[in-house]
């Protein structure tokens, strides 16, 4: 996500944090790098974080881009997350109802 969402997404996320250890990747909108290269990002601070805390299931979260990001993080490293969790899809836009009326 953009860094336009850094305090909403401490709101979303401060309930879940009594059973899980929450990590957020946020991008900077001026942020350029493609999406294989932020994949990479996002596994490389996972591997960072588990040095750190090793954890046995690691959920992955995206939401509207972050599935995008998300999907391609899997699509590279499908054994890496126990569960992956997508929220508010960018990838089913054509699939939103209301598009069909104008």
């Amino acid at each position: 996500m953009d860094e336009t969402g850094n305090e909403l997404m401490r709101i979303q996320t401060a309930g879940l944090e009594t059973a899980f250890d929450v990590r957020c990747f946020v991008i900077p909108p001026d942020n350029l790098t493609n999406c294989d290269n932020m994949a990479l990002e996002v596994v490389s601070l996972t591997e960072i974080e588990l040095a750190k805390i090793p954890r046995s299931d690691i959920y992955l979260c995206g939401e509207s881009f972050g599935c995008c990001l998300a999907l391609k993080v899997l699509e590279r490293y499908p054994n890496y997350f126990t569960k992956i969790i997508l929220i508010n899809s960018a990838s089913s836009f054509n699939r939103v109802p209301w598009l069909k009326f104008g």
